[in-house]
């Protein structure tokens, strides 16, 4: 069964910093839409749905990373690492949308 989404969504790894638990841990985005993002990342227990998450993607263009916060929707566990939903507090908009396409699009050299 398709899900119906809002936002299509697009496929891309990459490594970034999740705000869970009050620290810092390494994450990995599994794909990207302008409301939410799926991530995979490693905690001992299934974190708490409906927590606030703070997300970090160190960003190849600039020294400065994008950061975006949101809520835990949804949580299973995939072998020693969660993968969950978040879905972010606000929609981006279409320039925050584009600035983070061309962020996941364009990998250093």
């Amino acid at each position: 069964m398709d899900i119906e989404r809002r936002f299509p969504r697009f496929t891309k790894q990459r490594e970034g910093k999740v705000f869970i638990r009050a620290c810092w841990k390494d994450c990995t985005t599994v794909d990207v839409s302008r409301n939410g993002i799926c991530l995979r990342f490693g905690e001992t227990k299934t974190p708490p749905l409906g927590s606030t998450i703070g997300l970090k993607i160190p960003s190849f263009k600039s020294l400065k990373p994008i950061y975006t916060i949101g809520i835990l929707k949804w949580a299973i566990k995939e072998e020693s690492q969660f993968v969950g939903g978040v879905e972010l507090n606000d929609t981006l908009s279409e320039y925050e949308w584009v600035k983070l396409r061309n962020h996941f699009d364009f990998p250093p050299k």
